[in-house]
């Protein structure tokens, strides 16, 4: 029952942090965009803390199937 709660708890992260990664993707980053200083920078937060979260998740997905090797 824990490894379906672990598994499940994963997928919502990745997703989570897919949807923080694509936002970011999707305004460009500010490239060539007239976005204030400080709405950029948020922008680009939420874009590198997508893909640390996504890298954990997959950090740890990894770990689960070798450790059941």
């Amino acid at each position: 029952m824990s490894r379906v709660l672990v598994i499940a708890t994963l997928a919502f992260l990745a997703l989570a942090s897919g949807v923080l990664v694509w936002e970011g993707l999707a305004t460009g980053l500010g490239h060539g965009r007239a976005l204030a200083g400080r709405a950029l920078w948020r922008v680009r937060l939420r874009f590198t803390a997508g893909v640390i979260i996504f890298a954990i998740v997959l950090w740890i997905a990894f770990g689960i199937v070798t450790h059941a090797w």
